[in-house]
């Protein structure tokens, strides 16, 4: 009886299930709420992913044309050697050599007199007293023969006492007092004949080392004038250009040869202005050498001289220079200095050079880093120095400047003037 009744209990409670139509007798369903939240989280995603994307991948390159002031210059200035001088500018000397050497056909004569020429070196055997002796002292050899010192000279006082004695001695080139082959003589002793009969005869004396030679009289073949000065012409030229070429090649690169800013030395081994064939075979050996001292101004001075006259205050900005290679810049009375031992050297500069305010790349990348493609104006209202501004985004979509400053080009146009 009571597991009947609980039978009907339970038969009860499921009875009471029931369906319920909805709209066309489809069940209800949360299927199309999920696929729109899917739908809308993955646009989500794709969009984040995209923007993430474009800015890890962006880059940007930034032209700017800077602003630039021409100085105009025409000044007179004066060169310092070496050092920097307020109101001067350095230079420095440069000194470089070259020979070249032609046969020439030697098809004339002429009577020469040379005379034979040496060195010897003059001793003093004298302690505690020196002895000069003028130019043309005479000299002679045991069999008379007699020569004369070219220049005045000292010669010092021996030190020590014998058998220690140091005696003082002196170089001097000498000349034979005649001319011919009878006075080329080898290395000997020399007396001094104007101490004859004084102490000093024996005390100061002379001795060469090596021939005293050069000397002749007679005729030798000789190269003709015309073809003389068609060889040196030539020559002349060409050391002149080999010796500019080198010049320029060897400046270092802080500094800059100017047009002009040098002296040309040649000499050759002419005699009266005719080369003397000393040769059997009819030609003789032309020989010339150049020597170039070149003045090179040093940039740097010259930068700081051009900015000090235009006045031009620079504050946190570099000031570059464009076209001062361009400037002429003259050695005033040239002709008339010994610009080998000159220390300082009056000039006159001319012409136009552009200066150009510098910029920091790395100051202006690091501003643009992150900022939003419309508002780059506003960083560069902070650079006085700036006239125009042209950005180039890659994807060109990007709305804003990387957040790594490697990926932001600074391009300056006076920089690209540089490539071209």
């Amino acid at each position: 009886m009571t597991r009947k009744l609980i039978n009907d209990m339970v038969e009860e409670k499921r009875s009471t299930r029931v369906d319920i139509p909805f709209g066309d007798g489809r069940k209800p369903s949360g299927g199309i709420f999920r696929s729109l939240s899917v739908i809308l989280l993955g646009a989500i995603l794709v969009f984040g992913a995209f923007f993430f994307l474009t800015s890890y991948f962006s880059s940007v390159e930034v032209f700017i044309t800077a602003k630039r002031q021409t100085a105009d210059l025409d000044n007179l200035v004066s060169l310092s050697k070496d050092k920097d001088e307020d109101g001067k500018i350095r230079f420095s000397l440069m000194k470089i050599e070259e020979t070249e050497v032609s046969n020439i056909s030697a098809t004339g004569s002429k009577g020469v007199s040379n005379f034979s020429k040496g060195k010897v070196t003059i001793f003093n055997t004298i302690s505690g007293k020196e002895q000069k002796l003028v130019a043309g002292t005479r000299l002679s050899t045991t069999d008379g023969k007699i020569y004369k010192i070219d220049k005045a000279v000292t010669v010092p006082a021996a030190k020590g006492v014998d058998p220690k004695l140091i005696p003082g001695q002196v170089d001097v080139s000498t000349t034979a007092s005649l001319p011919g082959a009878s006075y080329n003589i080898p290395a000997q002793g020399f007396s001094i004949p104007g101490f004859k009969g004084t102490s000093k005869y024996t005390k100061i004396y002379a001795k060469s080392y090596g021939d005293i030679a050069g000397g002749f009289v007679g005729s030798v073949k000789v190269v003709s004038s015309l073809d003389l000065e068609k060889v040196r012409a030539t020559l002349s030229e060409s050391i002149k250009q080999k010796l500019l070429r080198r010049a320029i090649l060897q400046t270092p690169s802080d500094y800059i040869l100017f047009d002009g800013m040098y002296s040309l030395t040649l000499k050759d081994n002419t005699i009266d202005n005719t080369y003397l064939s000393t040769s059997s075979g009819g030609s003789a050996e032309y020989r010339m050498s150049g020597t170039i001292r070149a003045v090179i101004i040093d940039k740097k001075s010259l930068k700081n001289y051009i900015i000090l006259s235009q006045s031009v205050e620079s504050g946190r900005y570099d000031i570059l220079l464009k076209g001062e290679d361009k400037l002429s810049v003259t050695i005033l009375n040239k002709d008339k200095i010994n610009i080998e031992n000159a220390v300082s050297l009056p000039a006159r500069i001319a012409g136009s050079v552009e200066m150009i305010l510098d910029l920091d790349s790395a100051s202006i990348s690091r501003q643009l880093a992150g900022l939003k493609k419309s508002e780059y104006q506003e960083v560069f209202k902070g650079f006085s120095s700036v006239k125009k501004v042209i950005t180039n985004f890659s994807p060109s979509w990007a709305w804003s400047f990387p957040e790594d400053i490697s990926k932001i080009k600074i391009i300056k146009d006076f920089e690209q003037d540089a490539v071209k």
